[in-house]
């Protein structure tokens, strides 16, 4: 009995987010360029590091399917799920929380710290209440997920160190750093550091990549983690896209 009382409030709380999601869709302007609703606030004063969230015609549906596919996951489990009810159903909910937030994210290191909450649910819900060999798949998650985070966090940071030594300013904004990147391959040193930043492009790519396609097919791991890696690739896609045409036009 305390245990559907539990179901019930947290899917309650999972309809209320989809319903108040779908003001996304109703606000959205689609004529506008460039982020909507939009946050900025400076987070970390040394290193300047901000609390940057808006959304953009992908990271809206993006989170949409998020909020939509959080209740269905709640149903779809309603009977399955009889042991610890409670650390599961809050598990769900965090992972909802960080998934959100790695789709809204426009400052790297907010955008990691997202990351790397989502990881932490999963690798519960894998361990706990997954299918046959499941606390083996937990470890391999773990062990895959380390490595491409590692991997995402050296390229993010070889990104920001090469804005910081041309542009003198330690920062991790996404829209920055990719304008930055814009202005430095149209002047005429852009080639000198290629190398460079293809290496934190790079480990920027293959990070999330390790972690999406290497991720165990347990107990819902690999469709949070294909979301994620949408996410990246388009931040990757971003990034790359205007740097290479931009030096295109440059030479």
């Amino acid at each position: 009995m305390i245990e559907n009382i539990q179901k019930l409030i947290v899917l309650g709380f999972s309809l209320l987010t989809f319903v108040m999601s779908l003001g996304l869709i109703t606000g959205f302007q689609k004529n506008h360029a460039g982020l909507q609703f939009v946050t900025n606030n400076i987070w970390i004063q040394n290193p300047e590091i901000h609390y940057h969230v808006g959304i953009d015609g992908l990271s809206l549906w993006l989170i949409m399917l998020t909020t939509f596919l959080t209740p269905i996951a709640i149903l779809l489990s309603w009977n399955y799920i009889q042991d610890r009810v409670k650390e599961y159903m809050a598990f769900l909910l965090l992972l909802e929380f960080g998934l959100v937030g790695v789709f809204a994210a426009w400052d790297l290191f907010l955008f990691y710290v997202f990351w790397e909450v989502v990881l932490v649910p999963m690798y519960f819900l894998i361990g706990i209440w997954g299918h046959d060999e499941r606390r083996k798949a937990a470890v391999k998650f773990f062990i895959y997920t380390l490595t491409g985070s590692v991997l995402t966090f050296l390229g993010l940071l070889t990104i920001v160190l090469w804005h910081a030594s041309h542009a003198n300013v330690v920062t991790f904004d996404d829209i920055w750093l990719c304008s930055s990147a814009m202005a430095f391959a149209m002047g005429a040193g852009a080639t000198d550091n290629a190398q460079m930043r293809g290496k934190g492009v790079q480990c920027y790519g293959v990070g999330p990549a390790t972690d999406a396609e290497d991720a165990p097919k347990g107990f819902g791991a690999h469709s949070d983690q294909e979301r994620i890696l949408e996410r990246e690739l388009q931040r990757f896609m971003h990034f790359t896209w205007d740097v290479a045409i931009n030096l295109a036009r440059a030479r």
